[in-house]
């Protein structure tokens, strides 16, 4: 890799590592991790969430045992306060970093026709 491309890809991480989204993340992460419990909720929630998610991107439907699940694993998660903002700051993360991805899929052009042709 270019020698200029790994400078601006190090600048980058150390402005993610800096930003308020990947700080809270790392807080409500370490008080998750000395809550074994709590951390196992936030799993099973992620878990479900993520093949649910999988589900519907491959045009899947989800049913209705899938649903009533999602939802009452959610009403765990937002029973827990450690919970709750750990999944929000995982959510506030994962969002900023989708929308790296973004500008620079936006500003790199890669011609990717062929995934239309995969079934």
């Amino acid at each position: 890799m270019d020698s200029n491309i790994k400078k601006f890809v190090l600048e980058l991480s150390n402005a993610v590592n800096e930003s308020k989204e990947y700080k809270e993340y790392c807080k409500y992460h370490k008080e998750l991790l000395e809550n074994p419990e709590i951390k196992k909720i936030a799993d099973e929630f992620r878990i479900l969430q993520t093949e649910i998610e999988l589900k519907r991107l491959s045009e899947n439907s989800i049913s209705k045992e899938e649903e009533e699940r999602v939802d009452k694993l959610y009403n765990k998660v937002s029973e827990n306060e450690l919970c709750s903002n750990f999944i929000k700051s995982e959510k506030n993360l994962i969002i900023m970093i989708s929308e790296i991805y973004k500008m620079l899929g936006e500003n790199i052009s890669v011609d990717m026709d062929f995934f239309n042709n995969i079934n």
